[in-house]
């Protein structure tokens, strides 16, 4: 189904559960008993919880406490959201419609992986097990919370785009339904802290929703403005992960430099994620040296322009940023600053915009040639601040339009 097309409205599908044991007891218990590290710490979110300085929205609980609440599974009036939750049966859960084996299109984050990882070998690399969970945990990952929970609109960090598919309880998927320029830049500019402006902004958007019952699956592509919620009462498990498309690397591209300039709209910390488009890049050029571009194609461009007008692009709008490291509320934070300044002229200084904290945790840095790691979707959004507009719909095709 997405061997030749890249979808811009949600795809939903009836996938079916998991083989669970029924003699086992509910999947959410099963699930909690594969974990081996029961002291391991956990971070979730707890609508009580107070934001911290730096816009930390969660508490880190031992999982053997957080195991024995939602084995309890009493209703609270105080829902617990858990982060970061890795899958312990891997890729598996990766639902046959988007399996890398049948789906070429569907493989640029796996090739992504292998070309940060793999240093040029084509035999078996040996990595770090950090550097193995990491990438393990984007591409395969689980959301678990008890009814109640729901997710603020936003899109996806590294313009990722995602599968959930349902094992327990019911959950909702709401998204901005082919949003206009002129709604989508409102958007990106509206500032969390006035209600009343929040809500103009939203109520001027097209908005649809489906709640997904056990074996149903979403997927949805790159910059999505979507949101998640659960009904009060039953808890709920879904599997996810994260892929990419070959053939939507332009708007892929274009995502990602809209996510570093807006840090309000996106659900992670993005400020290693040269090292994704830079592999990316590489691929691209070996892809032309070797006249292999017929995956990139798209409806309008055959895989050569695209390739063509995807390195162009990378030039004009990721050249020419460097990366800064700051101290916001007693934490080091590396942000990009964000430059007008042409990719030929480097070597003027360059102002960095005031970065925003990370409302949830970040995991250690695995490598330098490494992706960071971020925390999965499913978080509750960030708070956002006032972002100068950038609007990639406008800017990138006009850039697009003096290259071509």
């Amino acid at each position: 189904m997405l061997e030749h097309t890249s979808p811009d409205a949600p795809i939903i599908a009836q996938t079916g559960l998991m083989a669970w044991d029924p003699n086992r007891g509910r999947p959410i218990e099963q699930l909690l008993d594969m974990v081996v590290t029961r002291d391991a710490k956990l971070s979730i979110q707890i609508p009580s919880q107070p934001i911290t300085e730096t816009g930390q929205s969660f508490r880190k609980i031992k999982f053997s406490d957080a195991a024995a609440r939602f084995l309890a599974n009493e209703p609270s009036d105080n829902p617990w959201n858990v982060l970061d939750f890795g899958n312990p049966h891997g890729e598996c859960t990766t639902p046959t419609f988007l399996a890398h084996g049948g789906c070429r299109n569907t493989r640029l984050l796996r090739d992504i992986k292998m070309e940060l990882t793999n240093e040029g070998s084509a035999g078996r690399t040996v990595t770090a097990p950090t550097v193995e969970k990491y990438w393990t945990e984007v591409i395969s990952w689980v959301l678990l919370s008890e009814g109640g929970n729901v997710t603020g609109p936003h899109t996806d960090a590294y313009g990722q785009a995602t599968h959930i598919s349902v094992q327990e309880g019911e959950v909702g998927f709401g998204w901005m339904s082919h949003p206009t320029d002129d709604v989508l830049g409102r958007w990106t500019e509206s500032d969390s802290a006035d209600e009343k402006a929040v809500h103009g902004v939203l109520s001027s958007a097209t908005w649809r929703y489906v709640v997904l019952r056990p074996g149903q699956t979403v997927f949805f592509n790159t910059r999505t403005v979507h949101f998640v919620f659960r009904p009060k009462g039953p808890q709920t498990m879904a599997f996810g992960g994260h892929v990419l498309l070959w053939n939507n690397l332009l708007e892929w591209l274009r995502t990602v430099v809209w996510q570093l300039d807006n840090e309000n709209v996106h659900n992670e910390d993005m400020s290693n994620c040269r090292s994704y488009v830079d592999a990316v890049a590489a691929m691209v050029r070996r892809k032309v040296r070797d006249k292999d571009t017929a995956l990139m194609a798209n409806g309008s461009m055959s895989g050569s322009q695209v390739a063509s007008r995807f390195l162009k692009l990378k030039k004009v709008t990721l050249t020419c940023r460097r990366m800064v490291t700051v101290r916001v509320g007693g934490t080091w934070l590396t942000r990009f600053c964000r430059s007008l300044i042409p990719p030929w002229r480097t070597t003027r200084s360059v102002s960095a915009r005031q970065p925003r904290p990370c409302s949830r945790p970040r995991k250690q840095m695995l490598s330098s040639s490494m992706s960071p790691s971020g925390q999965r979707p499913g978080h509750s959004k960030r708070g956002s601040r006032p972002a100068r507009m950038n609007s990639l719909s406008r800017a990138s095709e006009s850039e697009e339009t003096s290259l071509a």
